[in-house]
């Protein structure tokens, strides 16, 4: 056995008569890994978790037993593949076309002579595991039928969340076959006899494995495929591995915590899915793509699951949370491993494909406590036929909030006493920078001299049920139809992840005052940039330390930029010195935390076109004092 570390492969001895346990050999043990799969169905509550989506129409599968491709009803059972392709496939092999579609069907059209090896090995893992239906891409996608790609990929989510398991193979590509299978494994197990005692090998963990070692874990498609399945059987050169919502099971009898299950799609009312959905993105980031276009369709299935529907990104960013997730910024000095759509460029300025650096999320860079309360811009887009506008933000089950129709949609909210009362708290904020102007029609709510904030909450709580219904009276005023002057020019079709958002916001100018954050406790250097009034008093933070822009101490104190208003924060230090940050109502209390605006600096590009270069915080008060405009800006 080939030593892959430093250390001897000969982890230990046990005595003779302990020693006659079986090791783990050259091929795959089926008898194991149908004892993990029963095991895990009659005895896991915890991996009965809810399905995701529904089949596409027209869902293919391989008929493990005729040997051909069918069209099946929505229940089938049917076993999910997990592989990797190879840069340079054999294109020798057969794959599903529009021309072979109907021969495929025929029984016996799959030839073993026909197949990549590690496709005929697939197969015949399910015979050995008494599956019947397998669903590879390969044979299950038109593979030059764009609109059926488009299909499958925007249901990759229900395809493996609703898989009796995924079967992964982790090393080699579809050419080379399956370690355990077809081929004797690289890496098996010895046994030697030393005065007495049993020397045994220990196989390569699968942490090291499934975490970073193998082929399969680097690259972008599979992450989806770890993460959505509820149970998976993985094939190793060393061994055989099964992971459910409970455990990591292994061939040598080693039991260990689940890497993806418990890190999955997990939606706690207290976690922001956009939190979760960031997280995930971390991951994937560290991972490769071979074709950059794929950038968002390889993390669709993720946030097809988290937020419950087909489309549920726009270029990268989840919709539903759309003004949430604008707020990324960038983290350091690590490159992410991904090569997305910026290498293409394609990629709006206000994605993360935009750059392949690490990101983090302004409420989470460990700079500032700040926290989101809720959006001031209704963001808008041309809808896919090109003939109306669309909010760009959706509801809760994905309809966009310019669609949603009062009194005949229903967000879907969970109503109970603790849900009205956090949703009133959060709601102060953004209502109160409505009240100073900060939304673009009439406050139905009183300046804060001239009532109490407890009143404001009550009237809060009055009034909405929901922050969706402070959405639909606040930013619901979105055109029906286009004209040739409050829309941009549509994006070509052709240009992949290409999109324009646009909305009537504020913006201000401010100037930038040098370096004001260092991380002493950390020895980290930031570099964040202090946004400043004309006259150089404090305003707020720009993250752009590491922008790459140039956009350091040495900026002149006489320049100044453009900022767009995008949301409303708190900040529960004041970091800024000023007295006029404070808050007070007409009882003359004060208001903490502080209220602040999430903000986007912007850099002009025509008229009315703009594209982000970074984004930070500006106190509220601070805001209002520099008399915002309110600007029809298209960010590009």
């Amino acid at each position: 056995m080939e030593d892959s570390s430093s250390d001897s492969p000969w982890v230990g001895a046990i005595r003779p008569r302990q020693a006659k346990a079986a090791l783990v050999g050259s091929h795959v043990d089926w008898s194991l890994g149908l004892h993990w799969l029963e095991d895990c169905r009659e005895n896991h509550e915890e991996c009965t978790r809810e399905k995701t989506g529904s089949l596409p129409a027209g869902f293919r599968l391989i008929d493990v037993n005729r040997r051909c491709v069918v069209e099946t009803q929505a229940n089938c059972q049917f076993v999910a593949l997990s592989y990797v392709w190879g840069r340079h496939p054999d294109l020798t092999k057969l794959f599903a076309t529009r021309s072979n579609r109907e021969r495929l069907k025929i029984d016996g059209s799959l030839s073993v002579l026909d197949l990549p090896k590690t496709v005929e090995d697939a197969i015949e893992a399910c015979r050995q595991l008494g599956e019947g239906y397998l669903w590879i891409d390969r044979f299950c996608i038109l593979q030059d039928d764009l609109e059926d790609k488009g299909h499958q990929i925007n249901a990759m989510a229900a395809i493996y969340s609703l898989a009796k398991f995924a079967l992964i193979i982790t090393d080699g590509d579809s050419d080379s076959g399956i370690a355990g299978i077809s081929r004797e494994r690289t890496q098996t197990q010895m046994r030697e006899q030393i005065s007495g005692f049993a020397f045994i090998s220990e196989p390569a963990d699968w942490r090291e494995i499934i975490g970073g070692e193998s082929v399969w874990s680097t690259r972008g498609w599979t992450y989806q495929e770890a993460v959505l399945p509820h149970r998976k059987l993985y094939l190793s050169e060393s061994q055989a591995f099964f992971e459910c919502a409970t455990h990591v099971a292994d061939e040598c009898g080693a039991v260990q915590q689940a890497m993806y299950s418990p890190h999955g799609l997990n939606k706690q009312p207290w976690h922001h899915l956009y939190d979760t959905f960031y997280s995930h993105l971390a991951r994937y980031r560290a991972r490769s793509l071979t074709n950059p276009d794929d950038v968002y369709n390889a993390i669709d299935g993720v946030a097809s699951a988290l937020y419950g529907g087909f489309h549920s990104l726009l270029s990268g960013l989840p919709r539903q949370e759309f003004d949430e997730a604008l707020l990324w910024c960038l983290d350091g000095h690590t490159d992410s491993t991904l090569q997305g759509a910026a290498s293409n460029g394609s990629s709006p300025s206000w994605s993360w494909s935009s750059t392949d650096r690490q990101i983090a999320l302004l409420n989470d860079t460990n700079r500032r406590s700040i926290d989101y309360c809720d959006t001031l811009t209704a963001w808008s887009r041309v809808s896919q036929d090109g003939k109306s506008l669309e909010s760009v933000r959706t509801m809760p089950r994905g309809k966009p909030l310019s669609h949603f129709r009062e009194n005949q949609d229903s967000c879907g909210c969970c109503r109970d006493k603790f849900d009205a009362k956090k949703d009133a708290e959060r709601l102060l904020f953004p209502v109160l920078a409505w009240s100073q102007g900060c939304i673009n029609r009439p406050s139905p709510f009183a300046q804060p001299h001239e009532t109490t904030f407890a009143a404001t909450r009550a009237g809060i709580r009055a009034r909405w049920s929901c922050r969706h219904q402070y959405w639909l009276e606040a930013l619901q005023d979105v055109a029906n139809s286009p004209t040739e002057t409050n829309i941009p020019p549509s994006p070509s079709p052709s240009t992949p992840g290409a999109s324009i958002v646009f909305a009537s916001v504020q913006s201000a100018l401010f100037r930038l005052q040098g370096s004001v954050q260092r991380n002493k406790t950390s020895g980290r250097i930031f570099d964040d940039l202090c946004i400043a009034h004309p006259d150089g008093q404090p305003a707020g933070l720009l993250i752009a330390g590491d922008s790459g822009l140039g956009l350091g101490p040495e900026i002149t104190a006489k320049s100044t930029f453009e900022f767009i208003a995008l949301s409303v924060g708190t900040s529960k230090s004041i970091v800024l010195p000023d007295g006029r940050l404070t808050f007070r109502d007409g009882a003359g209390k004060l208001l903490h935390p502080l209220p602040v605006v999430n903000v986007m600096m912007v850099e002009r590009t025509g008229e009315k076109s703009v594209r982000r270069i970074s984004v930070g915080w500006i106190y509220l008060t601070s805001w209002i004092r520099a008399e915002p405009k309110f600007r029809t800006v298209f960010l590009e």
